[in-house]
Order: structure tokens, then sequence, then C-alpha cells
């Protein structure tokens, strides 16, 4: 039993967004400020481990390649678009550092915290390659790979 490229790209996407969606939710700021991104991301990762692990039967494997390659484009784009997410920074009686959101105190710096915003827009970059390489490959295998010849009865 062989395994095809194919699966060992899909795991890595699969483990690509479960790190990224870990390091959304452990990044405080971001997870306050951007909701959306890390449902989104969690949305996707259960999908393509749905699809990975073979849950549901599939027809139209373009189209869910279709649909996972243009939602992790908008995932990764709007990521990176709104990468400043203009923190406040303000001091504490204690005269240490931290960061502020909706009044809410997490105890990370700030080159923390860009550190990680780095991070999980470049695996969500990395993970829209991934998806955009299987798409490609999928559309040409589909439309242009080897005809099949009907046999008539």
């Amino acid at each position: 039993m062989a395994i095809s490229l194919k699966k060992i790209v899909l795991a890595v996407i699969s483990i690509l967004l479960f790190v990224a969606w870990i390091l959304q939710l452990n990044t405080g700021p971001y997870i306050r400020k951007t909701p959306f991104m890390f449902l989104g991301t969690w949305m996707l990762w259960l999908v393509t481990g749905l699809a990975h692990l073979k849950i549901f039967k599939l027809k139209a494997k373009l189209a869910l390649l279709v649909c996972q390659s243009g939602f992790s484009f908008a995932l990764a784009l709007v990521d990176t678009l709104s990468s400043d997410l203009e923190y406040t920074l303000r001091q504490d009686a204690s005269s240490s550092f931290s960061w502020s959101v909706d009044r809410t105190k997490w105890d990370q710096s700030e080159a923390q915290v860009r550190r990680q915003e780095k991070a999980i827009y470049s695996l969500l970059w990395c993970v829209f390659g991934l998806f955009f390489i299987l798409l490609v490959s999928r559309f040409f295998k589909q439309f242009f790979g080897a005809k099949k010849e009907q046999v008539d009865a």
C-alpha cells in the first residue's frame, strides 16, 4: 500500500493549520482582535482533516480544492493586511510592560507578539501555496489527464 504525495501534502497542510490555530490561541491580543481568523483557521483545519480521513465521500474534489484554496487565500490575505492590530502598550504600576486590548492584560512583550503574528501569517501563506499546488495538479489531472476510452457495448 503506497502513500501518495497528495496524502502527504494534505497531512502537512493539516499540521500547519493546527500549528497556526494554536499560535492564534496563544497570542492574547490576536484572538481578541480577529475572531474571524481564529474560527476560519479552525474550520479550514476541520474540513481538511475530515476530507483527508475520508469521513464523507466527495464526488467534486476539484470544487472542494477550489473552496479550500479560496478560503485559505482569504485567511492569509486578511491576516497579512491586518497585521498591524494597533495594540496599546501601557505601563503597569509595577513598571513592567504588558499588552492591553479591551481591558484585558496580557503578559507578552511586543517582540513576542510580533514574532507570533509573523509566524501565523507565514503559516497561512504556506497553507495557501500547498492548496494551490494541489488545485493546479487536480485541475490538470481532471481536464488534461489520460482520457478513458468509452467502450460501446
